[in-house]
Order: C-alpha cells, then structure tokens, then sequence
C-alpha cells in the first residue's frame, strides 16, 4: 500500500496471468501486455480525498488518460470493462479506484471501483518504478542513406503544361 503515494509511478502486473497492465495504442482501450518496459505500462498515482476516503486514480504515462470503469449493456446483463479516460471533471467517478490489501500477506493488492463496488479487478503486484536520476539516453543516430535529400525541381513551363 505504501508503493500508492501521490505522485509515484508504478507497473501493475497480473498475479494470475503475469502481464502488466497496459494502456492500448488506440488510447482508448486497455489491455494486458507481457512487454514491461513499454512506457504503455507505467502509471502515475493521483490520489483524490472525497467525503472523507481517499481514492485512487491512475494516470496512464503513454497518453495521459486515466484508468476507468464503462459498463456496457450484454444482452439482459451488464458488461464492466476497463478503458482510458479523460479526467475532465473534479469528481469523476468512473476514474476512482479503491485499494485493497490482497489479505494473504504478499503485499499484493485488489482495485476495487469506487462507485460499483461489485466491479473488483483481479490480484496485482505492484511494481515501484524508480525515478531516474538522469534523463535516458538517446538512440544511436540512424544513417542516412543519402547525404543531400533530392531537390525536385519544376520550370514554370513544365508546370503549365507548355
């Protein structure tokens, strides 16, 4: 619980399927992914204090939307399913998270949604991402298979047909 502080970057990896937890190119969905080092799969801690509980929010690194709750209608029941959100109001419920101790002492931990408290996301070991002391290094610069781009060049005539 204490890897949920204001501010921390962490990854969250499945205990049961061991993949992490990932935010899907299309910035919308979301997924799980065996590929750790993908800045898909880091999130950022926000913690929000209402009506005397604190909740979590998690701020997706790659496109800056936070984890959320839609349910959808399945033929006579409701599907729940985990997307990416804006967090466009103060109190949005669909972005807030509880946090549950998995209660067989590993230090794992449950979410469980703020407003359908029904809605409980699998076990997660909780990966602490360290800050870096320096920013990464850039990738080695790619050869340019040319060394002047090619210049194409039209006379006035040749652009009216002439």
């Amino acid at each position: 619980m204490e890897l949920f502080l204001d501010r921390a970057h962490l990854r969250l990896r499945s205990r049961e399927e061991d993949t992490y937890l990932h935010a899907d190119e299309d910035g919308w969905g979301v997924s799980g992914s065996p590929h750790r080092a993908s800045l898909n799969t880091a999130w950022v801690v926000h913690l929000l204090r209402h009506v005397g509980a604190t909740y979590v929010l998690l701020h997706g690194a790659a496109y800056g939307r936070y984890l959320a709750l839609r349910m959808q209608p399945q033929g006579h029941h409701l599907d729940y399913r985990t997307i990416q959100r804006v967090y466009d109001t103060p109190v949005q419920a669909d972005v807030m998270w509880e946090v549950r101790p998995a209660g067989d002492g590993s230090g794992d931990v449950r979410l469980r949604h703020a407003m359908y408290h029904a809605f409980v996301m699998p076990l997660w070991i909780v990966e602490a991402i360290p800050a870096r002391q320096l920013p990464p290094d850039l990738p080695q610069q790619v050869p340019v298979s040319s060394p002047r781009t090619p210049r194409v060049v039209f006379s006035l005539l040749e652009l009216l047909n002439v």
